[in-house]
């Protein structure tokens, strides 16, 4: 190994190759890394199992414990992970976690609390958006809520 930088009790303790990486934190990539590079591990057990995979950043008490040979994401918060071999993807938020390439993922799936606020700090719905939104593609739904505006209408008696 070169070029690894390792802070914390076991921190990289059984690596046993690897360049470029920066584990932070007891027990953080404590694995047989024999060949990751340009690797971020931050927290208690961050990383533990990482082995092979290259250019990951991974912040947080138990996060990125599935992550093992996987490439290029990012993982904020505590136990965030990863499912598969996922390249690219970026989980935010305690227990978030993403399955698919090239995907965010905001917050664990089964928590109903999480909110997203574009141009609000206070979020009321799953998507809070104050302003314009521009949308070149199609919009799904399974449900629509309509309301009506009377300021729309003509004629009304």
């Amino acid at each position: 190994s070169s070029y690894n930088m390792a802070i914390g009790f076991n921190s990289m303790g059984a690596s046993t190759g690897g360049s470029n990486n920066i584990a932070m934190g007891n027990n953080a990539m404590n694995s047989s890394n024999s060949a990751g590079e340009n690797n971020i591990a931050i927290g208690s057990s961050a990383s533990i199992n990482l082995n092979g995979a290259n250019n990951n950043l991974v912040i947080g008490h138990y996060a990125g414990v599935g992550l093992t040979t996987q490439h290029s994401n990012i993982l904020l918060g505590n136990s965030t992970g990863v499912t598969g071999a996922i390249q690219n993807g970026v989980a935010i938020g305690h227990n978030a976690t993403v399955a698919q390439n090239d995907a965010i993922v905001l917050g664990s799936v089964g928590n109903a609390n999480i909110r997203v606020g574009i141009g609000t700090n206070t979020p009321t719905d799953k998507l809070h958006v104050v302003g314009n939104a521009l949308i070149t593609g199609n919009i799904t739904t399974t449900s629509v809520t309509e309301t009506s505006d009377r300021r729309l209408k003509e004629n009304i008696k």
